[in-house]
C-alpha cells in the first residue's frame, strides 16, 4: 500500500492480510465482506526541543471491517466499492477511522489482480492509500 496525503508525511508503505468473502447476487454482480489487518512502516521523525533533538515515529496498524459490492463490466473485468470501519491496534489503539474504497481489477475463478483508493477518516484526519490486491480464490 502507498500512502497519499498526509499519511505519506508519517509512514513509508504499508502492508495488509485481507481475507474477503464474495457472495454473487447474480451473474455480475457479487457482495463482499473484507477484514484483515494493516500495517504501515514508520518514517523517523524529528522534534528539535531548545536543547535536544527527539526522534520519534507514528504507529498505525488498522483492522478494516469492509462490506462493498463489485460489479463485472465484462467476464473479467470489475469496478468496486467499500465502506466500513478501521479499529486501530497499535499502541495508540482505540481510534476507529471510516473507510471509503473504490477498486477496479481482473479477476477469474482463482485469481483477483486490482487496484484500488482507499481513505482512512477519523478524529479530524484523513489519510490515503493506493492499494494493489493479490488473491486467490476458492470456494467454501
Amino acid at each position: 500500500m502507498l500512502p497519499v496525503g498526509n499519511l505519506s508525511n508519517t509512514t513509508n508503505f504499508g502492508l495488509g492480510v485481507t481475507p474477503r468473502l464474495q457472495y454473487g447476487i447474480s451473474k455480475n454482480v457479487a457482495l463482499t465482506f473484507t477484514s484483515g489487518i494493516y500495517h504501515f512502516f514508520p518514517k523517523d521523525m524529528y522534534y528539535q526541543s531548545s536543547t535536544q533533538l527527539y526522534k520519534y515515529h507514528y504507529d498505525l496498524d488498522l483492522i478494516p471491517v469492509k462490506a462493498g459490492i463489485k460489479a463485472f463490466v465484462s467476464p473479467h473485468l470489475y469496478i468496486g466499492g467499500e465502506v466500513g470501519v478501521g479499529f486501530q491496534v497499535d499502541n495508540g489503539g482505540g481510534d476507529t477511522k471510516y473507510l471509503a474504497a473504490a477498486a477496479f481489477g481482473y479477476a477469474t475463478k482463482k485469481w483477483d489482480i486490482g487496484v484500488r483508493y482507499e481513505n482512512f477518516s477519523g478524529n479530524g484526519y484523513r489519510n490515503g492509500i493506493i492499494g494493489l490486491r493479490l488473491a486467490y480464490g476458492f470456494g467454501l
